[in-house]
């Protein structure tokens, strides 16, 4: 997820000559969700396990423990603070005497925000498959975690991940290595438009611009 535009954003809105504790307060809910949406800690990624005088039976689905709901709770509230930005941006640019059609147009040509709209209004009105702002009435699939692997900036950096005895990743390699939260994006006919966190990480990505055009950035 884009996180790396977090500090220069708050940065801004502190030094603000109308300071917006309120919208302040809602960027850093947002990378708040971000960051529960990762672990880091493979120690507490521990399998479940059977052992028996014949076999050990060993299953790694990366929740730590954590249950599906709790998986969904997570999932959920990076959705609702990314998509509720678009109220306070307005008001931000209202009260800061600057144009908050910028904050509809953004809205407008950014599929990604639309997207997250339905999804939100679904969870909090039920699912009914209308089209919603996107066209296209997206619903959440299963969610889960999955492991990520990502290598580093250096040429020849490399990252293995391999399961210790008791089930518990073990990293390998000067890349890293994270257990994500995510779930796939189905348009009404159940097709795949996209998962979670890639849709996610542009509609984000697109209000950060947008923080930028309002000299918050």
């Amino acid at each position: 997820m884009c996180r790396d535009s977090e500090g220069n954003i708050l940065a801004n809105l502190r030094a603000s000559t109308m300071f917006d504790n309120d919208l302040t307060h809602r960027v850093k809910r947002i990378y708040e969700a971000i960051g529960n949406l990762e672990e880091r800690d493979l120690g507490s990624l521990k399998a479940y396990h059977v052992k028996t005088e014949k076999f050990v039976f060993l299953h790694q689905d990366f929740s730590g423990g954590q249950s599906n709901e709790h998986l969904a709770n997570a999932a959920h509230s990076l959705i609702y603070n990314i998509n509720n930005l678009y109220d306070h941006l307005r008001r931000f640019a209202r009260y800061n005497g600057m144009d908050e059609s910028m904050v509809k147009q953004v809205f407008r040509e950014t599929s990604e925000l639309r997207v997250l709209r339905d999804l939100s209004n679904s969870d909090k009105h039920g699912y009914d498959g209308r089209p919603g702002h996107s066209g296209i009435a997206p619903r959440l699939g299963y969610v889960h975690r999955i492991m990520k692997l990502t290598t580093g900036s250096q040429v020849g950096s490399w990252v293995t991940m391999r399961l210790g005895p008791e089930g518990i990743p073990v990293k390998s390699g000067p890349g890293s290595a994270k257990a994500i939260i995510t779930a796939d994006i189905l348009d009404k006919d159940g097709r795949t438009i996209g998962s979670l966190n890639d849709i996610a990480d542009r509609a984000l990505a697109a209000w950060e611009q947008l923080l930028k055009s309002l000299r918050v950035g």
